[in-house]
């Protein structure tokens, strides 16, 4: 896949399904890895993983409902390995505060605000903090946002509001990419389908369920973790036609180590398939202004 060799990796929502997913796939390829969610016993599993592949972990449970415990995080990572290198936005979801998940006419103020807390607070200040940090270190680092397809297109049925916060994270992620790259510090976004965590198991709780799911995509299955992690990057499963969906913010500057530094316009940059998932966790593969989304939809 790629080295992360020696690379200090955060991951939020660490203890099960994407979370664990990415930390995983992380350690296989050399990371050191940074554990957080607000389950200590999910955690302390998965960083037994980490420890088996040869791999350092700290586990630090985290509510990333609370801001001030996303600089705790950071604040931790730097404390026991001296630098961020790589910080993933994966915690979020729903909420059962009434009206969260409901459609447009029955949303509650309470409701709305539960899902901004989990869904867009809680990425932008943990973005925050990492960049921060990297900033601090001088060398520079990768943030990556888990968006949805849920962002690109309409989300009735009680998925607005979570919709609504995944379109916004888009935006987010252009415009910090453009601060931040002065830094050193590339932000991307990937924004898969339906995959199979405990998030979803609703969707997909019996086999004619997972049947009906699997033809919305051209494998005819649903996701798994690992199509995120990276690790069947290459042979380009559970990707939709193209493959990347790229969003732009302007003309974009693109280097890549032993390359000439260029200016590149957006439909340059496409035409050339400039792409960054996960992948662009390595530090020194991209430093970009164009922002791809992943659209892992078959």
């Amino acid at each position: 896949m790629f080295s992360l060799q020696g690379k200090i990796c955060v991951v939020t929502g660490a203890g099960r399904g994407l979370g664990r997913g990415i930390a995983l796939a992380y350690a296989e390829q050399g990371a050191d890895v940074v554990l957080a969610s607000r389950t200590r016993a999910d955690l302390d599993e998965v960083a037994g993983l980490v420890k088996a592949k040869g791999r350092r972990a700290l586990v630090h449970v985290t509510d990333v409902g609370e801001t001030a415990q996303l600089q705790q995080l950071a604040d931790a990572a730097v404390a026991e390995f001296g630098r961020i290198d790589v910080w993933v936005n994966n915690a979020g979801g729903f909420s059962n505060v009434p009206g969260a998940t409901a459609e447009w006419l029955d949303v509650t103020e309470a409701g709305w605000d539960a899902m901004l807390g989990l869904n867009l607070r809680a990425q932008v200040f943990g973005a925050q903090a990492a960049a921060r940090a990297m900033r601090k270190s001088g060398k520079g680092g990768s943030i990556l946002f888990l968006s949805s397809i849920d962002s690109l297109y309409a989300a009735p049925g009680g998925e607005g509001i979570y919709g609504a916060c995944k379109a916004a994270i888009n935006n987010i992620v252009q415009t910090m990419a453009v601060e931040l790259g002065q830094y050193g510090i590339r932000v991307n976004a990937i924004a898969p389908a339906v995959i199979e965590t405990p998030l979803t198991a609703p969707w997909l709780a019996t086999e004619a369920d997972r049947r009906e799911r699997a033809t919305f995509y051209p494998l005819r299955r649903v996701g798994q973790p690992a199509d995120v992690a990276g690790r069947r990057r290459r042979r380009g499963l559970f990707r939709l036609g193209r493959g990347w969906l790229g969003l732009g913010c302007g003309p974009p500057r693109l280097r890549r180590l032993g390359d000439d530094e260029r200016s590149l316009s957006l439909p340059h940059a496409r035409q050339q398939g400039v792409s960054a998932a996960l992948a662009d966790a390595r530090i020194g593969c991209y430093s970009s202004r164009f922002v791809p989304i992943a659209l892992c939809h078959g």
